[in-house]
């Protein structure tokens, strides 16, 4: 299931992420202000 939640977000934002932050941020919260960091970095 996180390779199938990690493909979704790579394809809707167009950014390369890695498997291991899923497991350690196991919440959509958690997830969601992760991504936010990294497009924001862009």
């Amino acid at each position: 299931m996180t390779m199938v939640i990690r493909r979704r977000l790579e394809k809707r934002f167009g950014h390369k992420l890695p498997a291991t932050p899923l497991w350690h941020q196991p919440t959509v919260v958690a997830i969601s202000e992760h991504v936010a960091e990294l497009l924001s970095a862009r």
